[in-house]
């Protein structure tokens, strides 16, 4: 009578010979098997920040708003914001304005938040915003540049993030 091998012992010996191989293997933090190479991975501590190292500047912040501003509609007709041209005109301030001043404090931990309105200088306005943040790191400041029959009203949130 010939004896057979339980499956059990089958399965232990395809679990002997995987972990005999050469390759090892890890859990990524994507629970996906990766190999892992021979070189440590480099591990950065937290810092610890609670406070930004430096402030924001207002005043370089407001001439970079208003310089941008005025770089962009210099060359523009006073009839190009009647058209379609507004909205176009609005984002393509604001990524600049936010780009330009995140090169300025390009090593900081501040959040830059750039919105920018186009209204008629005789029209009635009101805006206001609401944010939840610390009156101690974070600021905002605002810049008003009349363009032909238009004002360009451009606002600038800066929050720190530890």
């Amino acid at each position: 009578m010939e004896t057979r091998l339980p499956r059990l012992s089958r399965f232990s010996n395809l679990v002997r010979n995987v972990i005999k191989s050469p390759h090892i293997f890890k859990r990524d933090d994507d629970s996906s098997r990766t190999e892992t190479s021979e070189e440590p991975k480099i591990r950065y501590e937290n810092t610890y920040r609670m406070a930004p190292d430096e402030s924001i500047a207002i005043k370089i912040v407001n001439s970079i708003m208003k310089n941008t501003i005025l770089e962009m509609v210099s060359g523009e007709e006073e009839d190009f914001l009647d058209t379609e041209g507004r909205g176009f005109l609005c984002t393509r301030l604001s990524d600049d304005i936010r780009q330009r001043i995140k090169a300025e404090y390009f090593n900081s931990r501040f959040r830059i938040i750039v919105h920018v309105t186009i209204v008629q200088e005789n029209a009635t306005i009101s805006v206001g915003s609401r944010c939840l943040w610390n009156d101690s790191t974070d600021t905002h400041t605002s810049v008003t540049v009349p363009f032909g029959d238009s004002v360009i009203i451009a606002t600038c949130y800066m929050l720190y993030y530890e």
